[in-house]
């Protein structure tokens, strides 16, 4: 039988929206070596033959699924409860959850996450402080803005499940134009480039479909063609934020055109566009996590060095180098990273 079993809404954290009562879990086959499958939502198997053991297979319908499964047998017309063999307990956890890691004090004993899927991460910096982090500060040291819990249950990216790395920094992308994020993945971030329908277009929440919503304001970058601006290449409204304060982020694809030859029309591509713009994605969309503009009286978290000679004219009054695929780190003006991602 199983039981305690969870009903998340949806398939994954930001996929399918409808709230359903239906358990995540069940043994979803008709009958299986023997057992018939009968119950509330299929929760029970059961054979009336004399056996020793059997097995049953469990489906899940939600990446996050979770319960707890136990086995009866009437002996000489007594009810008895089978054991966990190795154990003290009456039921098992799935999936395996029992904490039992490495160097782990139990203080989150039981908390829902598979235990195999932990032990992959296991040993890795920065994991302790994801794993407690409900209400992220975001100092840029402690975890990435989500629980661990959510990285576990993992979200759509392009149409594919993906589980996040809580040893990694996220950041979710929505590029609708289809400009592309080369320059900006040099921050070092996981850019996670989603599709419409990954995301809650409204608020540009990503992680929109949980029952615990541990992190209600971690939004998308939403990345635009801007078409025309008469003054900037790019630009993040406003500058510097975090990705829950900026939107838009836009590129002015016709204004690159009109700045560089041979054409210099603001309706033609030239050979020299499609770098410009890589760099003006990087440098606007290191605005989005919180890094601003190199300026002589910055010691600490700034960002991308604009100041830097400049072989091209890049605009009214602006002699200056993009430089969107290098920011500001150790041993460039003695500058660090600030990341600040919620």
């Amino acid at each position: 039988t199983l039981f305690e079993v969870s009903s998340e809404p949806g398939d994954c954290l930001n996929a399918g929206t409808a709230t359903t009562d239906d358990n995540d879990l069940n043994f979803f086959q008709a009958d299986q070596n023997g057992f018939t499958v009968a119950g509330a939502q299929d929760s029970e198997a059961t054979s009336d033959d004399p056996v020793n053991g059997g097995t049953v297979v469990v489906h899940a319908y939600d990446y996050g699924a979770y319960g707890k499964i136990k086995a009866e047998a009437t002996i000489d017309g007594t009810v008895q409860l089978a054991r966990v063999e190795g154990g003290t307990e009456y039921f098992a956890t799935v999936p395996l959850d029992e904490d039992d890691l490495d160097n782990d004090p139990k203080e989150h004993y039981r908390n829902h996450i598979a235990d195999a899927w932990e032990l992959q991460a296991a040993g890795n910096a920065g994991l302790a402080d994801d794993d407690a982090e409900d209400d992220p500060a975001g100092d840029g040291t402690d975890g990435d803005g989500f629980s661990r819990y959510e990285e576990y249950r993992g979200f759509l990216i392009a149409t594919v499940h993906t589980r996040l790395d809580p040893t990694k920094k996220e950041v979710f992308l929505r590029d609708v134009d289809g400009l592309g994020s080369d320059d900006f993945t040099a921050t070092g971030l996981e850019i996670r480039v989603i599709d419409a329908a990954e995301w809650d277009a409204t608020t540009r929440r990503v992680n929109f479909n949980s029952e615990t919503a541990h992190v209600m304001n971690q939004c998308a970058i939403r990345l635009v063609d801007g078409g025309w601006d008469p003054y900037y290449l790019g630009y993040c409204w406003p500058q510097p934020g975090l990705p829950s304060q900026c939107d838009p982020v836009e590129i002015y694809t016709e204004r690159i055109h009109f700045l560089y030859g041979p054409t210099y029309d603001r309706t033609t591509p030239d050979p020299q566009d499609d770098d410009v713009t890589r760099e003006a994605i990087g440098h606007e969309c290191g605005h989005a996590v919180n890094l601003a503009h190199h300026t002589a009286g910055t010691a600490a978290d700034c960002v991308m060095h604009d100041g830097a000679p400049a072989d091209e004219y890049l605009g009214d009054g602006y002699q200056g180098d993009l430089v969107g695929h290098t920011y500001c780190g150790p041993g460039l003006e003695d500058c660090l990273h600030g990341f600040r991602l919620h």
